[in-house]
């Protein structure tokens, strides 16, 4: 995929999927939190078409972009929805950072591509839908620690699972399923232990992990 067309497809998506996020609040389908988790899942395709660039620079350049572009958005509050309101966590631009580290070491070495990707799916379902489960009201839910909950846990876990065969999928990587459990779990205590700079510590923690198993 040569520059033009990828840069248009990326910026493209990014903002479809932010006026998405933004009607789905207006029209009350979902709430504050989930119009940012779904952006937070959904965003999961650009590290996709990053891969697709025929230099590989530029899937680096455009993530270096968004850092930019999403602080500026959650210092000043411009687009809601893509921040949490009352809150000064910068988690939408530790979640670029995380990218931009990932593909850096992809163009550094080509191995480093599958376990970027389970980082980045790891990141985009694991920690988006433990939000999700983990805000369900129930006497079952049980409260682990601060913003912690069991059905986060568990949400966390199983979809990680799920974006890590969904990437391996994609990019025809051949990862055991015994591997990609071990790797959910990796996912599920990153999420657990990182607080708010859990989207630097789950992409980035499962990466390491699985760059340092597949090279075994």
């Amino acid at each position: 995929m040569n520059a033009v067309t990828g840069y248009l497809l990326c910026y493209g998506y990014v903002g479809f999927v932010i006026v998405i996020s933004i009607l789905a609040r207006k029209l009350r389908i979902v709430g504050e939190e989930g119009a940012r988790k779904l952006i937070h899942v959904l965003l999961c395709a650009t590290w996709v078409f990053g891969i697709l660039f025929s230099n590989r620079i530029h899937s680096v350049i455009i993530p270096i972009t968004f850092i930019i572009i999403n602080f500026l958005i959650t210092r000043f509050q411009i687009v809601p929805g893509v921040y949490r309101e009352k809150d000064d966590s910068y988690g939408s631009v530790f979640y670029v950072v995380s990218l931009a580290l990932m593909n850096l070491a992809i163009i550094y070495d080509e191995k480093f591509l599958v376990p970027a990707g389970i980082g980045a799916f790891c990141l985009a379902f694991g920690d988006g839908f433990a939000a999700i489960f983990g805000g369900i009201q129930t006497k079952y839910n049980i409260k682990l620690k601060k913003n912690r909950s069991l059905f986060g846990s568990l949400g966390c876990f199983v979809f990680s699972f799920i974006g890590i065969w969904l990437v391996c999928n994609i990019i025809h990587a051949d990862v055991p399923i015994p591997w990609m459990l071990v790797f959910a779990m990796i996912s599920t205590i990153m999420e657990f232990i990182g607080g708010r700079f859990d989207n630097l510590t789950i992409p980035l923690g499962v990466f390491v992990l699985a760059s340092i198993v597949m090279s075994i």
